[in-house]
Formats: C-alpha cells, structure tokens, sequence
C-alpha cells in the first residue's frame, strides 16, 4: 500500500519571474525541514527554456520531489497549476507557495504538531486532528508595507521593510495562500482551484472561512518575498 505523506506542498514557477538563485532557495527550504513526511509538487507555467536540473544542484533537492512543466503558458498567475496539485497530489493535507517563498526549517514540523495537538480536546473534541479543516499561520511579508490598510509592495521591494502579516481575519488583501493550510479532501470538495482571478486565494479563503473549521496559529513560519 502506497504510503501518503503528512502533506503536499504546490509549488508554481514562472519562467523568469525569480533569479535562479532565489528558485533554488525555496526549494532547499524543504530538504531543510525537520519534518519530511511530504511531497514537493513544482509546477511550471511552461514551456521552461531550461531544465530543472540544469538550475537546481541536487544536493538542494528535498527526497520527494516532483517537476511538471506545462507545454504551454496559460497566463493565469499559476491557478491552472495550482489546480493540478489539488488533484494529483496523495498527502492529507495541501500546503500552496511560490517560487520565492521560504518556510523556516521547524514550519512543517510546527503545523503537524498543531493538526494533531491533544490540547485542542480542551475545546471539547475528542479526536482533534479529525476536527479541524484548515490551519492559519502568521507569516513575515519582505518588502511590504500597508497604505491606508492596503497592503502593499514597495517598488524598489526594500528588504528592511518587514511586515507581520497574521491571516487573520482571512479577508482579501490580508493574507497570502501559503498562510493557509487546508485538508486535500476538502479542497476536492470545494471543487479544486476554480477561481481564476489574479487575488483569487483571498477571495476563496473567505468563502472556506464560513464553511469550515480553522485553527489560527501565533508563531511565524515563514517569509513572503
């Protein structure tokens, strides 16, 4: 029997949207991680003039890793990718980043141990990691700043500006994809990825908010560049 891993991390890429420098870092965050019980799903918004293993030294390549380069470019912010991951991947639990994203070494080890964390018995359910559908976690947003309570980037994209970015309340504009964790059951039953909107995670968060059950986290996992 196939074993299925904790979780499922989507990845989209873009050719030349990030140097190959930066490429290589966010996915060397996951073979940096204390927990390895997941897969890496890199898609490309293709066709890549390149191949990956030209770009990224093996040594940085996470055990479970998996590249799909589309033939053709679709030209909707990577959506289209996104929603093959919802459907070709086998862990628990979807994990959505981009190409220039970082997750601290302990983030997939943090979140697991908070899906199945005995204290959430405490708010009277008995099997805990069978109650909640989405995890909510606090991430550092580089080159950011807020402008009349938009969030905003800063054209130079200055990396001294630093801003906490909590995810909650999940409305758009305050919070990115990779700040939100949801079980893979769940996003089959919401259908996948259907909105092709450029924001469209905020949008489909706060729809998922009213429907199921989310945990919100304290700590910071995580940098959006």
């Amino acid at each position: 029997m196939t074993h299925s891993p904790k979780f499922s991390v989507i990845m989209v890429d873009y050719e030349g949207s990030v140097p190959d420098e930066t490429l290589c870092r966010g996915i060397q965050c996951f073979k940096d991680q204390s927990f390895q019980d997941f897969e890496l799903l890199v898609y490309h918004d293709g066709p890549r003039s390149r191949p990956y293993e030209d770009i990224i030294p093996s040594n940085c390549l996470p055990q479970n890793v998996q590249f799909t380069c589309s033939p053709e470019r679709r030209n909707d912010w990577g959506h289209s990718n996104r929603n093959s991951g919802i459907f070709d991947a086998r862990g628990d639990w979807i994990i959505h980043t981009n190409a220039d994203n970082i997750f601290y070494p302990d983030a997939l080890q943090k979140l697991a141990n908070t899906i199945d964390s005995e204290s959430w018995a405490l708010a009277g359910r008995k099997s805990p990691s069978l109650n909640w559908d989405a995890v909510i976690f606090p991430i550092i947003m580089v080159g950011y700043a807020t402008y009349k309570t938009r969030l905003i980037r800063v054209p130079e994209h200055d990396e001294k500006l630093r801003l906490v970015l909590s995810g909650n309340p999940p409305l758009s504009g305050h919070i990115d994809i990779m700040q939100f964790v949801m079980r893979r059951e769940k996003w089959l039953e919401f259908g996948g990825w259907k909105d092709k909107r450029k924001s469209s995670d905020g949008f489909m968060i706060k729809r998922f908010a009213e429907k199921i059950a989310i945990h919100n986290m304290t700590e910071i996992l995580g940098e959006h560049w």
